[in-house]
């Protein structure tokens, strides 16, 4: 089995902004007459004595600009103080997914006023892996790039994985969270590979506050991919089509700020094309005449004008340590509903007159050392005129966290995945990185439901050095397939998984965790690997559930109000 290692160059945090800042008073209508910014680099601190690790951190790191800090507070000089817009302009730097932490204070001047103090501290920006193996070429893959580019809050990388018998993965990633300065997102996504191809584009200004009045977004899409089946003559069945896709729509709030409702309008257009069958070897592509899949995915063209609607009441709670090793973040406590009705209209050259319904729901419960959380979405669809609904889609998450102490927490968590009579090509399976079973990597089942448990129990070490928060982690997951209606789909016993993780958050008390995962299958499954080992890098504070992109596939490219990041 091949195993990737990736080497980041990573920098080291000062000590962690204080929760409260001696000499602050609350916000209270005061006059605001100026904002000191301290935007703070992962510092060097008992490793600084190595000249080599100081001379990387600075040559490296560029601190983000004091102007890209100011253009996400929700107060300005001259504005009157309050805590409501205090606290959303603290959440909102928090939330920021080039910045540690953050803390916005406010403090008394002798002219009655107030000043505002806001601290940040950068994540470490520089992106910087490689996978090696044994063999020739001795390096399979590499990604190259920053998180925070220049200081400007933009993401840009560029990664490379080779393929022995197909031509090799490329990918660009380009993410603006500041847009010429306003508060706009700007994402540009290429790659290819020798199974798909996807080109992206997308401006958005994401709904990040209650506070906000407006939100848009405009996207365009373009791709080609397979949808991997079973195997057959030592090979996978794989469905070829192609997905073009484009969207415009607002939303504008209605009602205060932690009680309001949600209106948007939409025009939505999207074709789906089905092509050529083939079977995928460890020797390249061949055409295959499998006919099991005649009559159940055909093309489509479906252009849509959908009325958003949402109600929320949201408050956010500050915790440590929930979702993260030492990290702080924000959770929506509360109800949230979200909702699409979309109907075809005959635009660009629509073939189907329909009717999709969409929706979604959020709900938190809990304190600072335990919460509940469910969040689900599901969509359906009908041609007008006649009764029968296909294109059904619905995953979801239900989790309850809790910190057994201050230095022990436990996760434990139930997901889903389903999906009927959908006329996009996709299958589900339990070796999907992203909702599948840890330990279960080249399993060959593939089905249209799934349904998985998972048990993580996760130690706060220390921190050696100040170079970060280490900890250790024991999981335990269970799941199983059903075939559903998925062609060549097959239903599995329940399988299950056990293993052990070391946590690696840097700088400290951050909320981007490395893991290293190590994982043993309990089922001897053909085709999967005896144990399987992985690297993941990311923030699970920003996001409860993030639908895995194999289920995602099967869904109408209208999507319920989430689309716009209200959080």
């Amino acid at each position: 089995m091949r195993v990737g290692f990736s080497l980041a160059l990573l920098c080291v945090t000062a000590p962690a902004l204080a929760q409260e800042q001696p000499g602050t008073v609350a916000c209270a209508g005061q006059r605001i007459d100026s904002i000191v910014v301290d935007a703070r680099a992962p510092t060097v601190t008992r490793l600084q004595r190595v000249p080599l690790i100081g001379n990387a951190v600075r040559e490296a790191h560029v601190v983000t600009r004091e102007r890209v800090i100011q253009n996400f507070l929700e107060l300005q000089p001259g504005d009157r103080c309050t805590e409501l817009r205090r606290a959303e302009s603290e959440r909102i730097l928090r939330a920021q997914p080039f910045l540690a932490d953050a803390s916005v204070d406010a403090v008394p001047n002798d002219r009655g006023g107030v000043d505002l103090r806001v601290q940040t501290i950068d994540e470490a920006s520089v992106i910087l892996s490689v996978s090696p193996a044994g063999g020739s070429p001795a390096i399979r893959g590499a990604r190259l790039g920053s998180s925070n580019l220049g200081g400007l809050g933009v993401h840009a990388s560029a990664g490379w994985r080779f393929q022995r018998h197909f031509n090799d993965r490329l990918e660009l990633r380009l993410t603006d969270y500041q847009f010429m300065g306003l508060p706009y997102v700007l994402s540009l996504l290429t790659y290819r590979d020798p199974l798909s191809r996807d080109d992206r584009a997308e401006i958005m200004w994401p709904f990040r506050t209650d506070l906000q009045r407006f939100a848009w977004r405009a996207m365009i899409g373009e791709s080609r991919t397979h949808a991997l089946f079973t195997e057959r003559d030592s090979g996978k069945l794989a469905l070829e089509y192609r997905r073009e896709q484009g969207e415009v729509g607002g939303l504008a709030r209605v009602g205060p700020p932690g009680a309001l409702s949600i209106v948007g309008v939409s025009l939505t257009t999207e074709r789906t094309t089905p092509d050529s069958i083939r079977r995928v070897t460890d020797l390249g592509l061949f055409g295959d005449t499998a006919v099991g899949f005649s009559g159940r995915f055909n093309g489509s063209h479906a252009s849509r004008v959908n009325m958003l609607l949402g109600v929320r009441g949201i408050r956010f709670m500050r915790v440590r340590g929930l979702d993260a090793l030492r990290g702080t973040h924000d959770v929506p406590m509360g109800i949230q509903l979200g909702g699409l009705v979309g109907r075809g209209v005959e635009l660009f050259g629509a073939s189907s007159n329909d009717l999709l319904v969409a929706g979604e729901v959020y709900v938190g419960l809990g304190n600072p050392r335990q919460t509940y959380r469910l969040q689900g979405q599901s969509e359906a669809r009908r041609t007008v005129g006649e009764r029968q609904w296909d294109g059904m889609v619905t995953s979801g998450r239900i989790a309850r966290h809790s910190r057994v102490s201050d230095r022990h927490s436990r996760a434990l968590a139930v997901e889903w995945s389903a999906a009927h009579r959908v006329r996009v090509p996709h299958s589900l399976t339990l070796e999907a990185p992203d909702g599948g079973l840890r330990g279960y990597r080249g399993a060959t089942s593939v089905g249209a439901r799934r349904l998985i448990g998972r048990l993580d129990e996760s130690v706060y070490v220390g921190s050696p050095f100040d170079f970060g928060d280490l900890g250790l982690a024991a999981f335990a997951d269970a799941g199983r397939l059903w075939a559903g209606d998925l062609p060549y789909g097959g239903t599995t016993e329940l399988r299950g998984s056990v293993g052990a993780s070391m946590l690696l958050a840097i700088p400290m008390r951050s909320t981007r965790t490395w893991r290293l995962e190590y994982a043993v299958p309990l089922n001897r499954v053909p085709g999967a690997s005896r144990w399987e080992i992985r690297l993941t890098h990311r923030d699970l504070t920003s996001f409860f559930w993030r639908e895995p992109a194999d289920v995602a596939a099967a869904r109408a490219r209208a999507v319920p109000v989430s689309v716009y990041n209200w959080p």
